[in-house]
C-alpha cells in the first residue's frame, strides 16, 4: 500500500507542475511578450511557489531576444525579484536533495548571467561545489561563461572528484569553449588516467582553433596510446598546415591500422606533390579502406587535375590502384556540382 500511495503521490506531483507551468505560461507571456516589445501590461497574481515556473520562461524569453528587448525583459526581471528565486533554488541543501539531473536548477544557473551575476556568484560556486554531478557541470559552465577569476580551479575539482564521469564533463564543458579547456587541462593531461586523456583529447576534434597546436603536437610526440594518436592525427591534418607534415608521415608506417588511415586522410590537406610518391604504395594494399583514403589524398594532392590523375593511372601497373584512382576522382568531381 505504501509503494502504491507513493507512486500516486509522484504522479499527482507531476500532473500539479505541469498545471502550473501551463496557468503560468497563459497569464505570463503576454505580459512577457509586452515588457519585450515595451508596450503596456498588467502583472497577475504571482504565488511565490510559482516563482521557479516564472523564472523558466523568462528564461527562455530573455534567450531569444535581441539587445534592446533583453534590457526591458531584465527590468521586468529585477520588478519581480527573479534574483530571489534563483537564490532559493541554488541553496546547498536544495542541491543536496537529488543525483539525478535536477532541470530546475539547471534553468536557474542559465539565468544567472542575465541577473545581477555579482550577488549571485556564491550561488553559483555553491552549485560547482555540488555533490550533484549533473548541477555542478552546469555551475562549472557558468562560471566559464562569466570568466570567473577562478573557474579554472572549479573546473579541476570537478574533475577529480568525479574520475569516472570524465567523458561527460569534458563533453559538456566543451559546449562552452572547448580551446579554454583543452588549455586549462593540458599540464595534467599526463597524470590522467589514458582514457579520461583520450577524452580530453578528442575534444580537439570539435575545434578548428589554431592556436591549439602547440598542445596538440606535444601531445603527439608524448603518447603512443592508439586511439589518441589517429584522434591528434587527424586533428593536425585538419587545422595544421605544411609546417606539421613530418608530424604525420612517421604514422603512415604504423602498425594500427587505424592510424595509418588517419596518417593518410591527414598527408592528403596538408602534404605536399612530393608526398604521393609515399601515399601510391596503399593504392595496392589489401584493405579496401586504405587504398580509398590513399586515392582521395592523391587526387587532392593532385588538385583535382584529371590530366595529372590520369597520367599517373597510366603509370601503375596494378588494377586496384588504377580502379581506385579513378572511382576517387569520380566522386570527388561529383561532390563539386
Amino acid at each position: 500500500m505504501l509503494l502504491i500511495a507513493g507512486i500516486f503521490t509522484s504522479q499527482a506531483m507531476v500532473v500539479y507542475q505541469r498545471r502550473i507551468g501551463d496557468l503560468i505560461r497563459e497569464r505570463w507571456a503576454p505580459v512577457l511578450r509586452a515588457a519585450r516589445d515595451d508596450k503596456p501590461y498588467k502583472l497577475p497574481f504571482l504565488p511565490r511557489s510559482h516563482l521557479p515556473q516564472l523564472l523558466e520562461l523568462w528564461t527562455q524569453h530573455r534567450q531569444l531576444a535581441q539587445p534592446e528587448q533583453g534590457e526591458r525583459l531584465d527590468i521586468l526581471a529585477r520588478n519581480l525579484n527573479l534574483e530571489r528565486s534563483v537564490k532559493s533554488i541554488l541553496q546547498p541543501s536544495v542541491l543536496a536533495m537529488s543525483e539525478k539531473p535536477v532541470w530546475i536548477q539547471n534553468m536557474a544557473l542559465s539565468a544567472v548571467k542575465w541577473l545581477n551575476s555579482h550577488t549571485l556568484m556564491r550561488y553559483v560556486y555553491d552549485a560547482a561545489d555540488s555533490s550533484n554531478l549533473y548541477v555542478a557541470v552546469s555551475a562549472c559552465r557558468c562560471l566559464i561563461r562569466l570568466r570567473a577569476s577562478d573557474y579554472e580551479q572549479r573546473v579541476i575539482s570537478l574533475l577529480f572528484r568525479f574520475p569516472q564521469h570524465s567523458a561527460y564533463i569534458a563533453t559538456e564543458l566543451s559546449r562552452t569553449d572547448v580551446a579554454e579547456i583543452l588549455h586549462l587541462m593540458e599540464p595534467f593531461i599526463d597524470d590522467m588516467p589514458s582514457n579520461m586523456a583520450t577524452n580530453f583529447i578528442s575534444l580537439a576534434d570539435k575545434s578548428t582553433d589554431k592556436e591549439l597546436l602547440p598542445m596538440l603536437v606535444r601531445r603527439l610526440e608524448k603518447t603512443d596510446e592508439g586511439r589518441e594518436v589517429a584522434i591528434l592525427v587527424r586533428t593536425v591534418g585538419r587545422i595544421g598546415d605544411s609546417s606539421h607534415r613530418n608530424l604525420v608521415t612517421p604514422y603512415l608506417q604504423d602498425h594500427r591500422y587505424y592510424v595509418r588511415t588517419q596518417a593518410i586522410k591527414a598527408l592528403g590537406k596538408i602534404g605536399n606533390a612530393q608526398d604521393i610518391e609515399l601515399l601510391i604504395p596503399f593504392l595496392s594494399d589489401r584493405e579496401w579502406w586504405l587504398r580509398y583514403r590513399a586515392a582521395k589524398a592523391i587526387v587532392r594532392l593532385l588538385k583535382q587535375d584529371g590530366e595529372a590523375v590520369e597520367n599517373l593511372r597510366d603509370s601503375l601497373e596494378d588494377t586496384f590502384a588504377r580502379e581506385i584512382l579513378k572511382h576517387a576522382l569520380t566522386e570527388m568531381n561529383w561532390c563539386l556540382r
